[in-house]
């Protein structure tokens, strides 16, 4: 079964960037129409990001369970 400290650890990181990049975009001077856009723009690289560390994620640990069977 997957460690629960290493997703507890991969939630943590995941929640601390989402935090980080959106205080940066807040706190950035623009206009409204701009700061949708940057917004619109910053969710979806996360989201490919997230989707692509879940995979190697689990990936990982599907060849755990592999080894160990």
């Amino acid at each position: 079964m997957i460690d629960s400290k290493n997703s507890k650890y991969l939630l943590a990181l995941l929640g601390g960037a989402a935090a980080g990049a959106v205080i940066a975009v807040l706190f950035a001077p623009s206009k409204g129409s701009e700061l949708r856009k940057k917004i619109k723009e910053d969710f979806d690289k996360s989201k490919e990001d997230i989707s692509e560390h879940l995979c190697n994620f689990t990936k990982a640990a599907e060849d755990l369970l592999t080894k160990f069977r």
